[in-house]
């Protein structure tokens, strides 16, 4: 009967300790994020959601370790994160145009792409003979599998190399961005016959890339350890693609430098990533032209430094906003628990999950990314909204079923201890 009683005895304690055990083996809870938000339901085992301009902004970790997602139960799940279009190279090759005539005057000129045809076309750059670069010029762009049937791609582009207050403004590109023909047709529509083109460089990529988020990144901070410095700050978890500023008045130009700031042991170190940029708004040929925005996605920084050249002069309300261009990521997540999920970000701390079981599970009901189910994202919810619904969740259902057992217990020793008595 004693060997019963002790049984029963260390049973009831390895039950009480059950839930100890089990709140350390989960090391991340509801509230140990910054901000989170409630996930709309889906009947489907994998879902996805996509990363929303505020979850840009407040991701701490470039691993986006702290984007996660819990169930109604506080419990954490499967998940991973994906940057949709990622590992699209930009390639760049140098075409030679050659001229086409109307009534034996050239009116643009034609490239021939040949077989990188298949090839999403990203830009062109347009380079002029030495002394023929024109003032403002607007191009027709048009593309044809055979040279007879063309089809638009832009209507009209702007380019310029213009001198605006001693400031040489130059914008010699155009943006496509999707699949053409094999044969594409520049004709210049305000000039004629054409300004000299020497050679367009060519810049193309895989897959036709997607529109990125633009988000605002606030007006420029002056910087009081050096003159004419300004700082602005961008996403700690995602590294921007491109860079624009944008001016409240038309006819204003800015030439300066772009760097990154890193801080090492407490000292500041620069890295220069434009020595010579122009950003600009003007009015030209009764049209509004502004410049193109900076590519920055082979830099890596939260913090941001520009030095504007001492000759402009700006006050604090006429300094430009940054805007800042980030790319697409979604969220794939399991449905393991119970309904409503929570997705969560902003912890420094939150390593990235093992996703390889996931990714595993996924493959082996052999879906594709797209056909996943999507959810929706509700009101971003602060860290003491993430506490109070994590506390309403919990419901001690594993402290009950112990001392239920533990009652359970004491009630079968105490009937064998009555029997043995008799």
């Amino acid at each position: 009967m004693q060997k019963i009683l002790n049984m029963l005895l260390r049973m009831a304690i390895f039950i009480l300790f059950i839930p100890l055990a089990m709140a350390e083996s989960q090391l991340l809870k509801l509230d140990d994020f910054s901000y989170g938000a409630n996930l709309s339901p889906a009947e489907s085992e994998f879902r996805r959601f996509s990363l929303t301009p505020t979850m840009i902004m407040d991701v701490q970790r470039r691993d986006l370790g702290d984007v996660r997602v819990f169930d109604g139960n506080n419990e954490l799940m499967p998940t991973l994160v994906r940057q949709l279009g990622g590992n699209n190279k930009i390639s760049q090759q140098i075409l030679m145009p050659y001229p086409y005539r109307v009534s034996g005057v050239t009116e643009g000129f034609i490239l021939d792409r040949g077989e990188d045809h298949k090839q999403s076309l990203k830009s062109l750059g347009l380079r002029w003979q030495q002394g023929a670069a024109p003032r403002i010029l607007s191009v027709h762009v048009e593309h044809s599998a055979d040279k007879k049937n063309w089809k638009s791609l832009n209507d009209s582009e702007t380019v310029i190399n213009f001198d605006l207050n001693g400031s040489l403004l130059k914008q010699n590109n155009i943006d496509i961005n999707n699949y053409t023909h094999r044969y594409i047709k520049l004709t210049f529509l305000n000039k004629s016959p054409a300004p000299a083109l020497a050679s367009v460089e060519v810049h193309t990529t895989a897959r036709k890339l997607l529109d990125e988020f633009w988000i605002p990144s606030g007006q420029l901070q002056s910087d009081e350890s050096m003159t004419n410095g300004y700082r602005f700050s961008v996403s700690k978890g995602i590294n921007p693609s491109m860079i624009k500023l944008s001016f409240g008045k038309l006819n204003t130009a800015l030439s300066g430098s772009l760097y990154t700031v890193e801080t090492v042991n407490d000292k500041q170190k620069r890295k220069l990533v434009i020595k010579n940029f122009d950003a600009f708004v003007v009015t030209m040929n009764n049209q509004v032209v502004k410049s193109k925005p900076v590519d920055v996605s082979k830099w890596i920084s939260s913090e941001w430094l520009m030095t504007i050249n001492s000759e402009n002069n700006f006050s604090e309300e006429d300094l430009p906003v940054v805007t800042v261009a980030y790319p697409h990521y979604e969220v794939i997540y399991a449905s393991d628990g119970v309904e409503p999920y929570t997705a969560v970000w902003g912890n420094s701390t939150a390593g990235a999950p093992m996703a390889g079981d996931l990714v595993n599970r996924i493959k082996s009901k052999s879906l594709v990314w797209k056909d996943i189910a999507v959810t929706k994202t509700g009101v971003t919810l602060d860290n003491a909204s993430l506490t109070e619904l994590m506390e309403s969740r919990q419901t001690p259902w594993l402290l009950l079923l112990s001392v239920a057992l533990l009652i359970i217990m004491v009630a079968i020793a105490s009937v064998l201890i009555y029997k043995r008595r008799r």
